[in-house]
């Protein structure tokens, strides 16, 4: 289906439009979290948000990026602690590398040989007894 220039030239100006409000949304929207910022520091006066705790974040690829400012105790709230797990340190010390290591890797390892140990220690004592006859004995060898 061919598309006309007029139609073309319509969508194209619908976009920049768009684009223009998205852009003084994003104005809004930033100064709206600067007033909060602000209503923030006025009620926890213990602390004091220094512009080191600014972060920038993009607006999507056709506009320019905005500035917009993030308290750093917004950004270390709940999520520092999961962070803190991530990265590898508990307060006790112990890596979380190490922790995962044993709960997923060795434990399961230690898991499998223990049970092996324990048939083929079940098989000596039954072979031993003469619980288990000659016959079995070699069917079940064909089937290890």
């Amino acid at each position: 289906m061919p598309v006309n220039k007029t139609e073309k030239q319509e969508l194209l100006q619908k976009l920049n439009e768009l684009l223009k409000k998205q852009s003084q949304f994003q104005q809004e929207i930033n100064e709206l979290q600067r007033q909060i910022v602000t209503l923030k520091t006025i009620d926890a006066q213990s602390e004091v948000i220094q512009p080191a705790a600014l972060v920038q974040i993009t607006t999507p690829e056709f506009s320019k990026s905005k500035e917009t400012v993030t308290p750093r105790n917004q950004i270390t709230g709940n999520f520092s602690k999961r962070l803190e797990t991530e990265i590898g340190t508990f307060k006790n010390g112990i890596s979380a590398e190490i922790e995962k290591f044993i709960g997923e890797n060795l434990i399961n390892k230690v898991g499998i040989a223990v049970l092996i140990i324990g048939v083929g220690i079940g098989v000596k004592y039954a072979i031993d007894n003469d619980l288990i006859s000659p016959l079995v004995r070699i069917i079940s060898g064909y089937f290890v």
